[in-house]
């Protein structure tokens, strides 16, 4: 079971001004709302102690907090009668909605600080918890206006960028729900083989770094860390 959470900052909030005054600077006006999202697949993050532990009440209100089941290999979020919209009468209107979230691997250090409030509010594991930025904007845009704020606001090598439109944000009850977990299929996989470093030169270990170990792909690590390896 996955829970979704998301959070939603005041129509002030200054992320959405900034992004607001980026755009008029570019001869583009929208309004922007804000909101930060929060994904787990522990149990504990359905409670609504946690949920309200990632609210500030002055400043934020909980959009949307909701489970779902994730099918296996995809990202899609299945319906579920336990979804839970915590505002109906927040007004929000908007015509695109972009998400941006950490890729798998990639240090989520908010995820990381959602994951202690898990943990204080009664998870007894150490599942993991993922953050991720919503922006809801309204104005005159096209998708590819959209794909323009995506690239100024996420770098592509750590972050994913996830565009809707509104109807499609409302066909679909919102984004899809992704927890970016490293993966790893070791179907078909060899055993590991054995390198014997002992006495290769400074020269030799180098020329494993930059090009790895039977065309596997380069280790990148600097003669120091060669050597104690070795």
């Amino acid at each position: 079971m996955t829970t979704r959470i998301e959070v939603l900052a005041h129509k002030d909030d200054g992320r959405a001004k900034t992004l607001e005054k980026a755009l008029k600077a570019k001869g583009k006006t929208a309004s922007v709302r804000v909101a930060d999202i929060y994904t787990s697949e522990s149990d504990a993050a359905a409670n609504d102690t946690f949920t309200q532990s990632l609210t500030n009440p002055v400043t934020q209100s909980i959009l949307k907090s909701s489970s779902c089941d994730l099918i296996a290999g995809s990202h899609d979020q299945q319906t579920d009668p336990a979804v839970r919209p915590q505002d109906d009468n927040l007004g929000l209107d908007f015509d695109w909605a972009l998400e941006i979230g950490f890729l798998p691997g990639v240090t989520d250090n908010i995820g990381h600080s959602a994951e202690e409030l898990l943990k204080l509010t009664g998870a007894n594991d150490d599942t993991a918890c993922y953050s991720a930025r919503l922006y809801l904007i309204k104005g005159d845009l096209q998708k590819t206006d959209i794909e323009d704020i995506a690239s100024s606001l996420s770098n592509s090598l750590i972050q994913r960028a996830s565009i809707k439109s509104a109807d499609d944000f409302n066909t679909n009850g919102g984004m899809d729900t992704i927890i970016p977990k490293v993966t790893l299929n070791t179907a078909g996989n060899k055993a590991a083989d054995d390198v014997d470093l002992n006495g290769l030169s400074d020269e030799e270990l180098m020329e494993i770094s930059q090009k790895g170990i039977k065309g596997r792909g380069p280790l990148g690590l600097p003669l120091v860390y060669m050597k104690a390896i070795q």
